[in-house]
């Protein structure tokens, strides 16, 4: 019956977990540019241009591809 408890009660030790988590207060030290750090650079690197519109490209011809015509 304890193991039958202890396989049942673990999704609402989980969620019990997961609040916790979220209603956690920050360290007083540390401020909101770190506290968003990782969501800023996710969105930084998503609106990035792409680097490869700036390197010089070399021009294409059929002719150097034989194979694939």
């Amino acid at each position: 019956l304890n193991r039958l408890r202890e396989e049942f009660d673990r999704p609402a030790k989980v969620i019990r977990h997961q609040i916790k988590k979220l209603v956690q207060t920050p360290p007083k030290d540390v401020g909101l540019r770190s506290q968003y750090a990782g969501e800023r650079y996710e969105l930084e690197t998503m609106t990035a241009p792409v680097l490869c519109e700036d390197l010089w490209q070399t021009p294409v011809s059929p002719n150097d591809w034989p194979h694939l015509q």
